[in-house]
This record gives C-alpha cells, structure tokens and sequence, in this order.
C-alpha cells in the first residue's frame, strides 16, 4: 500500500479510534512467514525479524495532542513533532531514526524496542515513559526533563546528554559509550550498571552516569591518569567471579559502598580484541583507593593479582571469601606482601554487607 502525507493525516484527525482500527488491519494483511528445514535447528544462530506493519511518509505533527494511538511497528520516514502532546502512545518497534520530537511533552507513553538512532528530544518531557531493548544512539537530549521513567538495557551511546533531568527514573543496564554528558542533573533517581566500554572491549559498569567519561578518559589518556595518582581517590575496584551467585554478593558490595560514598567499578572478565585484560585492570588499579578481590570460585582472579599485587605497593588489597571454601592454594603466597590484608571470610549476603565499610576504611 503506497501511503500519502494527506492519507496519514485525514487519519490521524479521525481520532485514535479510527488509527488503531487502521493499524490493526495492516497486521492482518502481513503476510505470514514459514521455515523450512530437513536439519536440526539446534546451536543454530538465529535472528529476530521485525515486520513493519506500514511505511508512514514524511509527515509534521505541530501544536496537537494525540491520545492512545497505536503507533507499533510503523517505519517513519521522517517523523517531526512540535508543541505536540503525546498521550498513552505505544511506539513499541516503532522504526523512527532521524525523528525531529524537538518542544513535546509525552506521557505514559512506551518505546520499548523502538529505534530512535538520530532523534532529537531536545525540550521534551517524558512522563511515565518506558524504554525497555530501545536504541537511543546518536539522539540530542538539550534540557530534556524524565519524570518516573525507566530506561532499560537501552542504548544512549553517542548521544547528547546536556542539562538533561532525570527526576525519580531509572536507568539501568544501559550503553552509554561516547555519550556527552554535561550538567545532567539526577534527582531522586537510579543509575546502574552504565556500560561505559565499546561493545567490543570488556564491559567496565558504573552506577554513576555523570561520572562516565571521567572513567573512560581516565583508562585512555595517560595524561589525565597522572594527574589523578596525585589526587585521593574515592574509586573501589571489585574483581570476582560474575556467575549469578557471586554476582549477587559482588552488587551488594557496591551497593554499600555507593552509600558511603566511594565511587565502586565491578569488571567482567571477558575478551577483547583491542586490549588486554590485565592491562585494563592494571589501568584501574592504579587509580583506586583499595582492591577487594573475591577468591570465592576463583578462576581469572590468580592471574590478574598476579600483575596487581607486585607492581602497586601503595595499593591495598583486601581478599574476600565465601566462609565455606579455602582459598586457592598459590594464595599464600601473597602474604610476604604487606599491602595484601588478611583475607577476610564471609558467611553470607547480610554479613559482607556489615562488615564492608570497616574493611574499606
């Protein structure tokens, strides 16, 4: 169906009503898609394909307010909005990369999966709003206001982030890589595991967004990193087994310290292409405060104290262990070093978390 700017229009006057019924009659004519196959699928690789129901042409949306429309799994060609107030709107896979959303206020409206690369939110409100596996990458967010919003395993990398406010919201679990990040402002909100890394270095997570670039400039500029070995440093590292129950103790660790004030960065130990892992831990290392290292289930940890401990006299480390196993038994050898603590057993979830802060301090 060859789609006009008069068509979408007239339609979009009709009211939601008439927009959703339209809408919904587009799913029923996508055609359906079978597979085929004589072999198993198994450890197969496979991809998600995302059918867009209907390609809206080039279209301006000024000083108007659009109440409960469906507008899921749309292409937009160019979509631009001013003065526009959109309410109870579902963007869900919605395809609307280059969209000007620039003066416009949105409310309860969802964004889960929606492509957004190149939009611009510049002087919008976002009320109640839900981005949930959305792509924010590349937008421009000039004094963007998020009330109650949750933003969740989202992409903001390479975005504009400048005066933006985030007021009682969530962001977690998202990239945020090459975002600019300027005198945003975090009211009553949460941020949580920010990945601040390229999506083919190791990830390096941080619970705190306006500290973002600050790390990453800090594990690439040799400069800015010796200006900080002359600084205290509030900044915790965390190495540790990542399985889910490790994990579980590693995130309550951070949690606490984040209340006292020190700045914790947790590491994953997986692969990169570009750079070592050892350097990049070496990296944060040098502009910590402390080291606690988890030897519970260890498995990288003997290699990477290997390259921490000897070369970084001034550094504490503290070894943590869960109270039911023994440390790995080339361990003891650590203790001829007089800036490696006593380990330090553990019995549970609720005890690390007593017992952290009298550790770190």
């Amino acid at each position: 169906m060859n789609l006009t700017t008069d068509f979408i229009e007239d339609k979009i006057k009709e009211g939601s009503h008439s927009w959703n019924q339209w809408t919904k009659s587009l799913i029923k004519e996508m055609p359906s898609i079978k597979m085929y196959s004589d072999k198993p699928l198994k450890n197969s690789v496979t991809q998600q394909i995302s059918l867009k129901i209907a390609e809206i042409p080039e279209i301006k949306f000024k000083d108007m307010v659009l109440d409960n429309f469906d507008f899921s799994r749309l292409k937009w060609t160019h979509l631009e909005s001013k003065n526009v107030i959109f309410k109870n709107c579902n963007f869900y896979k919605s395809d609307m990369k280059n969209s000007e959303l620039n003066h416009c206020t949105f409310d309860n409206c969802n964004f889960e999966k929606a492509n957004l690369i190149n939009s611009n939110f510049n002087f919008s409100k976002l009320t109640d709003c839900i981005f949930k596996g959305s792509n924010l990458s590349k937008s421009e967010q000039f004094s963007t206001i998020y009330n109650n919003c949750s933003i969740l395993d989202t992409s903001i990398m390479w975005s504009k982030l400048i005066e933006t406010t985030f007021i009682e919201s969530r962001i977690f679990n998202s990239k945020i890589f090459g975002a600019a990040i300027w005198n945003v402002k975090i009211l009553n909100s949460e941020t949580k595991n920010l990945i601040i890394t390229k999506n083919d270095e190791p990830e390096i997570k941080i619970d705190n967004i306006e500290v973002a670039q600050f790390i990453y400039l800090i594990l690439n500029n040799q400069k800015i990193r010796d200006v900080i070995t002359t600084l205290t440093s509030k900044i915790v590292l965390i190495l540790g087994r990542f399985t889910d129950e490790r994990l579980k103790i590693l995130e309550s660790i951070k949690e606490v310290l984040i209340l006292e004030g020190f700045v914790p960065v947790l590491f994953t130990f997986e692969k990169s292409p570009k750079r070592d892992l050892t350097e990049t831990i070496q990296l944060l290392a040098n502009i910590s405060k402390l080291v606690i290292a988890d030897v519970s289930d260890s498995k990288s940890i003997p290699q990477e104290l290997s390259h921490i401990i000897p070369s970084t006299p001034s550094l504490p480390i503290q070894p943590i262990i869960v109270a039911e196993q023994k440390e790995y038994s080339m361990f003891e050898h650590w203790n001829r070093y007089e800036w490696v603590r006593p380990i330090f057993e553990y019995r549970n979830e609720a005890h690390i978390r007593t017992e952290i802060c009298k550790l770190v301090n």
